[in-house]
């Protein structure tokens, strides 16, 4: 279980740092923390 969990935030991640500006690296960071609370 843990391990989807990390794989998720890998991806989320991915995505924030692939993302051309700041309000999308919010977003991805937002979702990062929900899937880990």
């Amino acid at each position: 279980m843990e391990n989807k969990i990390i794989g998720k935030v890998q991806n989320l991640l991915e995505l924030a740092y692939d993302a051309p500006n700041d309000e999308e690296w919010q977003t991805a960071l937002l979702m990062a923390q929900k899937t880990y609370g």
